[in-house]
């Protein structure tokens, strides 16, 4: 992997690793920084698995940049390497949404819902958003882990967005659910502008198409 590291960075620690990508903490250039390396699939032809790493490691950094203009923070991208499937970007410390709802304090569920209500407002999927992908740093949320977004106008996109970070709520926090979620969509509405009232409507039937397929399955 050393040989995947941009110039200069040193690496402290390897953070979580998993089928899709590795992420390391380390220093470059002074500054606290963590460091995504796309893994390559060998069950892929060479030629198209280089291909897609490349251009989801593009989409990624992308959109972690175009959350500026959302309103919504994000790590920040120091160093792109799409043949490398490598990302550097700024090291934001603090805690997981999840281990805030936990404690029972919904009104973070409120924020994040504002900031993801941006987000699609600028036209962004998450593709991933559950409780772990949110950080609150400073007071602030900060959205992570960008590997599935997508620039879209599909509300089907954004209903499933939320549609992940509802079932992990429920999940998360059993019966007391339906608070939290009611304060996340919220926020989202708040967030979303003219956009989120469709979007919640839609969540609603894609629920409902997910109980009809399980139903199916019995």
């Amino acid at each position: 992997m050393r040989s995947n590291f941009p110039e200069g960075f040193e690496p402290e620690r390897l953070l979580y690793s998993g089928a899709e990508s590795n992420i390391w903490l380390g220093t470059w250039m002074g500054r606290r920084t963590v460091l995504k390396h796309r893994l390559p699939k060998g069950y892929r032809e060479e030629a198209i698995d280089e291909g897609l790493r490349e251009s989801r490691t593009i989409r990624e950094a992308l959109s972690l940049h175009e959350c500026k203009g959302a309103g919504v923070r994000a790590p920040y991208v120091y160093h792109v390497n799409p043949s490398q499937g490598t990302i550097l970007m700024s090291y934001v410390e603090g805690e997981t949404l999840t281990n805030s709802l936990r404690r029972s304090e919904p009104h973070w569920a409120r924020s994040a819902g504002v900031s993801v209500g941006k987000l699609h407002a600028q036209g962004i999927s998450h593709g991933d958003l559950t409780p772990s992908n949110v950080l609150i740093s400073g007071g602030e949320i900060v959205l992570l882990d960008f590997g599935l977004s997508e620039r879209t106008d599909d509300a089907e996109k954004f209903a499933e967005d939320l549609n992940v970070m509802r079932g992990a709520i429920e999940s998360l926090v059993g019966h007391r659910w339906s608070v939290i979620w009611k304060e996340f969509e919220s926020g989202y509405l708040e967030g979303s502008s003219s956009l989120g009232k469709g979007i919640v409507e839609r969540l609603k039937l894609v629920r409902e198409r997910g109980r009809y397929v399980r139903r199916g399955k019995r």
